[in-house]
């Protein structure tokens, strides 16, 4: 295993010590070689490692210009590293991940979130980033990918899921839980919020639950002991189905019927 090198970004001179007796700690496990350190953006654009290390550490809060503007910078200019942010603060996650971010850590780092960040660069490597696309409308295209993912938290971490890994989503008291592909997650909006923002891709069948309209397999019935029909969805990756309310039943009938889904007849 080649060892990962390191460009560790922070103002504070015992931020960077903790980083670097981090890296040495986890170095027999996660092999690493610390090229360089810098306290500003300036010192970094012009340090002799930039171009030549596979990972920058990057502290959000600099001098003068800031670690999110840095970063955009860095992809501007087509700088090849992978980035983790490293931040005592954690109201720039969404913005860090779409500047491509592997990670975004909160200070004080903990030796466990810096192995895991560690080892999500090392899976990109050898591979470089891909080289930015500068064909007309290719900016607008990146921006509507972006716009279809959802921030959530995933076991104390913040992530951002794609639409197409989404399965459904479902309100549980003050909550919202987010079932994916890539796992379970708590969405920080509201299950109306996001009807309304994203009509085309979500779909309610209940009163707490919508699910990934293009997601959907089937719509079928079965016979309760009463003599009622129950109404359920079927998802593509979900083993089990869920139910559908009879007040929501017209509209979801009616939404698969336009997308030419089948259900089960009356």
């Amino acid at each position: 295993m080649s060892a990962l090198r390191v460009l560790i970004v922070d103002d504070e001179a015992l931020a960077r010590q903790r980083l670097r007796t981090l890296l040495e700690r986890l170095s027999p496990e996660r092999p690493t070689c610390l090229v360089g350190e810098a306290a500003s953006a300036g010192e970094l654009l012009v340090h002799p490692a930039l171009h030549a290390c596979d990972l920058i550490l990057l502290d959000i809060s600099l001098p003068g210009t800031d670690g999110l503007m840095l970063a955009r910078t860095l992809r501007a200019q087509a700088v090849a590293a992978e980035l983790v942010f490293v931040t005592a603060h954690d109201a720039h996650a969404l913005a860090a991940f779409e500047l491509d971010a592997r990670d975004y850590l909160l200070k004080p780092v903990r030796t466990e979130r810096l192995a895991e960040a560690l080892a999500r660069v090392a899976t990109r490597l050898p591979t470089a980033l891909p080289q930015r696309d500068a064909r007309p409308g290719a900016a607008v295209g990146s921006a509507r990918a972006l716009s279809r993912r959802l921030r959530v938290q995933q076991r104390g971490i913040l992530r951002l899921v794609a639409f197409d890994d989404i399965l459904f989503l479902r309100a549980d008291q003050k909550y919202v839980q987010l079932h994916s592909r890539v796992g379970e997650g708590e969405f920080e909006g509201s299950l109306s919020q996001l009807e309304r923002d994203h009509p085309d891709e979500f779909l309610r069948i209940h009163r707490k639950c919508l699910v990934r309209a293009a997601a959907v397999a089937a719509l079928e019935r079965t016979l309760a002991p009463d003599g009622q029909f129950r109404w359920w969805i079927r998802l593509d990756g979900l083993a089990t189905p869920l139910a559908v309310s009879r007040r929501q039943l017209a509209s979801v009938r009616d939404a698969l019927s336009r997308a030419g889904q089948a259900a089960q007849p009356d």
